[in-house]
């Protein structure tokens, strides 16, 4: 029994000690690899023909993830050009491998792979930006065009590096010659297409002319653009005599002028009618480019209108711009002669400022502070209106709160706003009204929106510094001059104010007007004290507008 024993000790023995060599050796069984995995260096640029600044690094795993040392990775470029600093290399302890990249001369995407046999490779990607300029081209060089104007194609300036791959962001200074016109912009930065354009308007004498382009990165190497300016030719056009069946090709530039006289109120140009996309601009004295010009129109047809007010007196120039290329259009400039209106304020002492509101055709307004000669005005009925200032102390009111004057074309015409001092006797006067939807201005100069309803505000003045005149005022609203309500508003305070102060809504006599009466058409008379309760020393003046006109 005994020796049975020992016997099957000395047999158990060496197998438990095979066992344990076997779990422990590490040179057993051999792991084969299933994935190769990017770790780092996928997504990196630098410039062409350079390397990366970080290795590109994989892991090779097995199917359980774990790390694999010594494998073999080969590595590949597949485009781009370019070379890695080892075809293969072998995973480390941590079943790592690495190696350096050198991007090739292309710029742009580049990929390289990383392979193990018998598993499908990694691929990285990396990004090659353009090298340093080196070389330049120049683009639209040696074209003709007319002395003044710009040439019909753009000039530009292409930057490469070595390998002709275009720089961006190169800046680049276009100096045109003396006398040789002027570059919009002066210094232009080059695209991601390596291209820096500028536009080049000739000097205005015919005849030969240069421009230098000088890439800041190589000042050394200027560049040189020639062209040929030809005489520009003009036709002079008359006022309201239309040019008709115009035609030109794209980016044909077509020049004309006329004359405008001093005192004009008006100089408009229009283009109407035909095909295509004729751009319009003016110029007084000069001639005109789409870059430099007084007025210019560019709509997207044929249809096209410059209106200049109150222009200087001497030759405005009209270039028509092809956009595309147009045929069938007419052209027609027209000068308005102008009135004036010398307007006299007596009555204020020196240093105090008048409140006097000239309005009058197509909008036109303005505000006078004292004496002035109002000129290049539109022809056709102005409206005056004046209100009550404060001066040391003393209130000065305007005789006549409105008044109306006619202005004729090239004639003057005088007109006076008088001011006088209060005296201390009572008069009431309504100094002016306006409609307010939400925001307006003292003299209702903001458009109303129809079919809302607004707030009429009217101002009523006295000449009492102090006051306990409470009076009515009687609005009538018109539609087509047609009366169509009548509204008598209570004072809304026990005193009458002395200036118009519209920040205060108890400074004004107020009606809410519903929205069926805020339409075209719409006009308000005004009267304060309509029923003359209240002793005043004028009971002429109490309606507003004072000529009894809604």
């Amino acid at each position: 029994m005994k020796q049975r024993n020992l016997l099957s000790r000395l047999v158990a023995a060496p197998l438990a000690l095979a066992l344990l060599w076997s779990c422990g050796d590490s040179t057993g069984p051999r792991r084969t690899p299933a994935r190769v995995v990017v770790i780092s260096g996928s997504a990196q640029s630098a410039p062409v023909n350079e390397t990366l600044p970080f290795p590109v690094v994989v892991e090779v795993r097995d199917a359980d993830g774990r790390a694999l040392p010594d494998i073999r990775v080969d590595w590949a470029v597949v485009s781009g050009g370019g070379t890695v600093a080892s075809p293969s290399t072998r995973s480390g302890s941590d079943g790592r491998a690495e190696v350096g990249w050198r991007l090739g001369t292309s710029a742009g995407a580049q990929t390289l792979t990383a392979t193990v046999t018998g598993v499908a490779p990694a691929t990285f990607t990396a990004t090659a930006t353009a090298g340093t300029p080196a070389g330049v081209q120049l683009l639209g060089d040696g074209q003709t065009g007319t002395a003044g104007l710009p040439l019909a194609q753009p000039i530009a300036v292409l930057v490469t590096d070595a390998w002709s791959n275009p720089v961006p962001g190169a800046a680049v200074t276009f100096t045109p010659a003396a006398g040789s016109g002027t570059a919009i912009p002066a210094t232009a930065v080059t695209s991601a297409a390596g291209v820096a354009p500028t536009i080049w308007t000739l000097g205005t004498t015919a005849g030969p002319q240069t421009l230098t382009a000088v890439v800041s990165a190589l000042p050394a190497v200027p560049q040189q653009f020639t062209a040929v300016a030809a005489e520009a030719t003009i036709v002079t056009l008359q006022s309201d005599v239309p040019l008709t069946g115009l035609a030109a090709p794209l980016d044909a530039l077509t020049l004309y002028k006329i004359s405008v006289p001093a005192g004009a109120a008006r100089l408009v140009v229009t283009t109407t009618g035909g095909s295509g996309d004729a751009d319009v601009f003016v110029r007084h004295e000069a001639l005109p480019t789409p870059l430099t010009y007084g007025c210019s129109s560019t709509a997207p047809a044929t249809t096209e209108a410059c209106t200049l007010s109150a222009p200087e007196a001497g030759d405005w120039f009209i270039l028509l711009h092809a956009y595309s290329a147009y045929s069938g259009v007419t052209l027609r400039a027209v000068v308005i002669p102008g009135g004036t209106l010398d307007l006299a304020v007596p009555g204020l002492p020196a240093g105090a400022l008048a409140d006097i509101t000239v309005t009058g055709p197509e909008a036109y307004r303005t505000t006078v502070t004292g004496a002035r000669v109002l000129g290049n005005l539109l022809p056709g009925d102005y409206q005056l209106a004046a209100v009550p200032i404060l001066h040391n102390g003393a209130l000065y009111w305007p005789t006549v709160a409105s008044q109306p004057v006619t202005v004729t074309a090239s004639q003057v015409h005088n007109a006076a706003v008088t001011y006088e001092v209060a005296d201390g006797t009572r008069n009431l006067r309504v100094g002016g009204l306006h409609i307010t939807q939400a925001t307006q201005t003292t003299d209702g100069a903001l458009p109303l929106i129809a079919d809302r309803r607004g707030l009429l505000r009217v101002f009523t003045l006295s000449t009492q510094l102090s006051n306990s005149d409470a009076p009515a005022v009687r609005v009538r609203l018109y539609h087509d001059d047609i009366l169509v309500d009548t509204r008598t508003i209570t004072a809304p305070t026990s005193s009458t104010p002395v200036l118009i102060d519209p920040s205060v809504l108890l400074n004004s006599w107020n009606l809410v007007l519903p929205a069926a009466q805020i339409r075209p058409g719409l006009s308000v008379l005004a009267d304060v004290d309509p029923g003359n309760e209240i002793p005043e020393s004028d009971e002429d003046d109490n309606t507003y507008p004072n000529d009894g006109t809604p």
